[in-house]
């Protein structure tokens, strides 16, 4: 699905009955919402799984300029109204964990609980210039440039051979 979000349109989706607790799912950077295939299936006997492609990734517009977390927690609160969802459950990985801290800071009453999978509330002096070398490369080579990397981030070696979900 689509919607006009901030100004810019964002592509979504939103499984399970609408009577169930929802539950947000913010991908890492690089990524889209098709990273939470398996957990949208594992999620849906209990909840409303809502997950999109955040501003400049997968289906959704793309604008100027560097993004801000203010933005991206500005995208996901206005696609929470959109979806006229008042609270829910919120899963962020990585980038995604770093917009659930932003959340939970300006917009508290609108969270049952965040999760924060491998991410931080801040980039560490020596990180920056690592995060300078992706910005560069994703400008010169695009997203796909950047899963691999990202998963050897995240992921022993052994468990990126392995299915997601057992």
């Amino acid at each position: 699905m689509q919607a006009t979000i901030n100004g810019i349109r964002m592509n979504y989706e939103v499984t399970g009955t609408e009577s169930a607790p929802p539950i947000v799912l913010h991908h890492p950077l690089a990524a889209s919402l098709s990273i939470w295939d398996e957990l949208t299936a594992a999620l849906v006997p209990r909840y409303r799984v809502v997950r999109f492609d955040a501003r400049g990734h997968g289906k959704t517009e793309a604008t100027k300029g560097a993004y801000s977390f203010e933005t991206l927690t500005a995208d996901t609160i206005g696609l929470m109204d959109h979806l006229r969802i008042e609270r829910a459950h919120f899963l962020g990985l990585s980038m995604g964990g770093m917009v659930g801290q932003y959340i939970g800071l300006m917009h508290p009453k609108r969270v049952y609980e965040l999760i924060l999978v491998s991410t931080s509330s801040r980039v560490p002096p020596e990180g920056k210039a690592m995060w300078d070398e992706r910005i560069k490369t994703v400008r010169e080579k695009g997203m796909a440039s950047q899963p691999e990397g990202s998963m050897q981030r995240w992921l022993a070696e052994a468990n990126r051979k392995k299915p997601a979900l057992v």
